[in-house]
């Protein structure tokens, strides 16, 4: 029963191996490559916010210290209906030019379309309101060679537990954003467009009746005509964001992304899903029976080389090294995340509404 169940699972690891180290290669390949005009391209900053008093002041900042002048760009808050001091805190410490308007539909989609009917600039670049950035962030952005639609990096960072945890599937989706072969993947964290795309696509989208999925809604319909689509890696374009404090926060998150994800890629998404849900339930098994069985020592193989895969996928994803906490977190996630997965799918498929928002 050992054997057989050690050679399920190193196969299970054998595919995560595989698809691990093909993709770090093109991760890596795809890092440190930038492409500059010789003038920057004057682009609307879009950045919606709902109570986010308590998170805002990264971004603020980052604003603030920006190496490039503003007349560059232009800054637009969009308020979805906040209820806490978010826009009196915007008004009291940012010190460049910009304007906040009032949602006047429902959900962060309506916000930042009502955003770009109000954007001056033939670019948009969508933020979300607690990331932050380094100074040089705007100055190279502003001259890179524009695409119809340009990816950019998004890290997520925090040092709680649920944090960590949090960070551990966030940095899977970043390789697999920049080292798939085609654009399956963005982040409206971080999303730089075209206006006029934006608003031919908007004619033939069906979902704006969804407030949320701004991001691979508008992807897929680019996708669907052939736009050009770019991706860039790179370490002066990176936003961070915090990862969800509590496991409920996290779970709503991550929740509404698999929403997403089988609003527009609902077979690919099911047969993913179910071989990731296999490999961790194997992963679950094998801890258990190293407790119950003395020979049950060759499942340490594989259980050490998923192990290693994933803390090599950590370290070349972080910015600022490694650290003892990440590797407990990594080694707690294989226990954990079964059951999540398993209830993130039952919760997908079924016919209760999704939460979106």
């Amino acid at each position: 029963m050992i054997e057989a169940l050690s050679s399920i699972f190193s196969f299970l690891v054998l595919i995560q191996v595989i698809f691990a180290i093909r993709f770090l290669f093109r991760y890596l390949s795809r890092i440190e490559k930038l492409e500059l005009d010789d003038t920057a391209e004057k682009t609307s900053i879009i950045i919606p916010f709902k109570n986010e008093a308590e998170r805002i002041l990264p971004l603020l900042e980052a604003f603030n210290n920006q190496s490039i002048k503003d007349e560059f760009y232009e800054v637009i808050f969009v308020n979805d209906n906040s209820t806490d001091s978010t826009s009196s805190i915007i008004e009291k410490n940012l010190k460049i030019p910009y304007q906040i308007l009032d949602n006047s539909g429902n959900g962060k989609k309506s916000a930042i379309d009502q955003g770009i009917q109000n954007a001056h600039h033939e670019y948009i670049l969508t933020l979300d309101a607690d990331v932050e950035f380094s100074p040089a962030y705007l100055a190279t952005l502003l001259y890179l060679k524009k695409s119809d639609i340009l990816v950019l990096p998004v890290l997520m960072t925090g040092k709680k537990w649920i944090q960590l945890l949090g960070r551990i599937e966030f940095e899977w989706l970043q390789l697999f954003t920049y080292a798939s072969r085609k654009v399956q993947l963005c982040n409206g964290a971080n999303l730089l467009f075209n206006k006029d795309l934006y608003l031919s696509v908007k004619k033939v989208r069906s979902d704006f009746e969804i407030p949320s999925g701004d991001d691979i809604f508008l992807l897929e319909a680019a996708k669907k005509i052939d736009a050009n689509v770019q991706r860039i890696n790179h370490q002066n374009l990176l936003v961070k964001t915090p990862a969800p404090e509590s496991l409920k926060a996290l779970e709503q998150q991550r929740q509404r992304w698999m929403n997403k994800m089988r609003s527009v890629q609902e077979d690919k998404l099911y047969a993913e899903s179910l071989l990731l849900l296999a490999l961790q339930v194997m992963v679950l098994l094998s801890i258990i029976f190293l407790f119950l069985l003395p020979s049950s020592w060759l499942l340490l193989i594989p259980i050490g080389i998923k192990l290693f895969t994933e803390i090599g996928i950590a370290l070349v994803i972080e910015d600022k090294g490694f650290s003892a906490g990440r590797v407990i977190a990594i080694i707690f996630h294989q226990i954990l995340y079964p059951f999540l997965l398993l209830k993130r799918m039952i919760k997908m498929y079924s016919k209760k509404k999704p939460i979106w928002r």
